[in-house]
């Protein structure tokens, strides 16, 4: 996962880490270790934040599945 990629995205939106976690329904704590890596986004919350950050197929390449981190 590329972190970096999804913070700008939030960045660019004015949407905080607290509001993600809003967006997603799950706890601030359950965003934190989805984005160090410890658990995963599940394809329902990637498709949510497809559609709440207006993101294109090349936007959640880089950012959910960035081969470069791997």
């Amino acid at each position: 996962m590329n972190v970096r990629a999804l913070m700008i995205k939030l960045t660019q939106n004015d949407c905080t880490m607290s509001d993600l976690a809003k967006i997603l329904g799950i706890s601030k704590s359950s965003v934190y270790r989805k984005m160090s890596g410890i658990t995963e986004f599940t394809r329902l919350e990637i498709a949510t934040i497809k559609s709440a950050f207006k993101l294109n197929d090349d936007d959640l390449v880089e950012i959910f599945f960035d081969c470069k981190s791997v």
